[in-house]
């Protein structure tokens, strides 16, 4: 089974593809619901979208717009990311304020902040934020929050200030790595995308090129811990094995046999489980140790079939507390474990058996279907369109590795 590309990277790309003189191409971009919300976004404004032999070719040049429509049923999570290229390219960009708490509303502000200290103009009216610039110039700016969507809309918009640009507290991770290989290619200067200081030296004019969108590591962890579960055996071909490290050490010390193999990764489970303990941090770096939490949720459906105690500890924070929903949906499947939201314990082995679940989480939600894999019966899961949110076409994808899994119009 082959991996496409990632959400995650697929949206500041797209996003970046309008800070180009010329057109670009960009391949393996996912068939996921936030791309095609954003692209659905990109055409409102007026850039051509063209289906190529195995990419999507972008023109900006016939952007007619700056203003990211506002509509209730498809707000799009990627809108924020064309405030900096809109910015740079453009001269202005106006986006709905979001909805959502304190938090969203927080890292919101923060963007804004950063932007400002760029030089853009800020004004808020109606439900709206409008920025303007007259030129944008080389900033030294600390994040409050290291986002991957400020971090990205920074480096774009960086990328065409006058001067450097530094970038302190960015987010981490290969989606942004990614994000300075295109710019680069483009014509631009960033180094340290993907770490937690970028630095961003202006140019005048980016071109066109072409560019594959970075494997899914999301997706490559769930199918190899798929076949965990089921006592499989599964090359997932084009697993990025050097973004997936934290996750392979812990899969192995599961007791599964996990092997990088030339284009891919492979896993092949054995019996007994072996219970595991997992601290996960909020913004791993990469390069490290660091242990996703958006993966902890898979890992919980792991050792549920383990033989004996296991341990997760979420970050130290309420955004990176394991969701008491979805917890709560491993339960009802039978997964035995209590849980204060950032202590998670899992007293395997839990016989798991089929039930009727919901999914809370488009990320997280991943794990629900794991779990209803080694679970005994037919398992019924509702809003399962939030997976398809940011995780493309997974019961295809667990389909060919012969799981018994099929869609149900409504």
């Amino acid at each position: 089974m082959r991996v496409g590309g990632s959400c995650d990277a697929a949206l500041p790309l797209v996003a970046a593809t309008l800070l180009a003189s010329e057109p670009s191409t960009l391949h393996d971009l996912p068939r996921v619901t936030d791309v095609a919300d954003l692209l659905r976004t990109l055409s409102a404004l007026g850039v051509s979208l063209v289906d190529t032999m195995g990419g999507l070719r972008i023109d900006a040049a016939t952007i007619a717009r700056q203003e990211i429509p506002w509509d209730p049923m498809h707000r799009p999570r990627g809108g924020a990311l064309l405030l900096g290229p809109l910015l740079a390219q453009k001269g202005s960009a106006r986006v709905p304020l979001p909805a959502g708490g304190a938090l969203a509303i927080a890292r919101f502000d923060d963007h804004v902040r950063a932007l400002v200290a760029l030089g853009a103009r800020a004004t808020i009216e109606r439900g709206e934020l409008t920025l303007k610039k007259k030129r944008l110039a080389g900033a030294h700016i600390t994040l409050a929050f290291p986002s991957l969507t400020t971090t990205a809309s920074l480096m774009m918009a960086a990328t065409r200030a006058r001067g450097r640009t530094t970038i302190e507290g960015a987010a981490r991770g290969p989606e942004l790595e990614d994000l300075g290989l295109l710019l680069n290619k483009m014509g631009g200067t960033i180094e340290g995308a993907g770490s937690s200081l970028v630095t961003v030296s202006g140019v005048d004019e980016l071109r066109g090129v072409e560019h594959t969108v970075a494997p899914d590591r999301w997706l490559a962890a769930t199918l190899l811990l798929a076949a965990a579960l089921t006592g499989g055996d599964v090359l997932v071909e084009n697993a990025p094995p050097e973004s997936l490290d934290a996750v392979l050490a812990r899969t192995r010390r599961a007791g599964v046999d996990v092997q990088v193999e030339a284009g891919g990764v492979r896993a092949r489970a054995t019996e007994p489980l072996s219970p595991i303990d997992v601290t996960a941090q909020r913004y791993p770096d990469p390069a490290s140790t660091g242990f996703p939490t958006a993966l902890l949720p898979h890992f919980i459906a792991l050792a549920a079939r383990a033989e004996g105690e296991s341990l997760f500890t979420a970050p130290a924070s309420a955004y990176g507390a394991i969701d008491d929903r979805h917890l709560g949906e491993l339960r009802r499947l039978g997964v035995k474990l209590t849980s204060d939201g950032r202590t998670t314990i899992v007293h395997g082995p839990s016989p798991l058996t089929a039930t009727p679940i919901v999914a809370h989480d488009p990320r997280a939600s991943a794990s629900l279907v794991l779990a209803a894999l080694a679970a005994d019966g037919e398992t019924l899961l509702h809003a399962a369109e939030r997976l398809a949110r940011r995780c493309e076409d997974l019961d295809a994808a667990l389909r060919s590795l012969g799981a018994d899994v099929s869609s149900i119009d409504k």
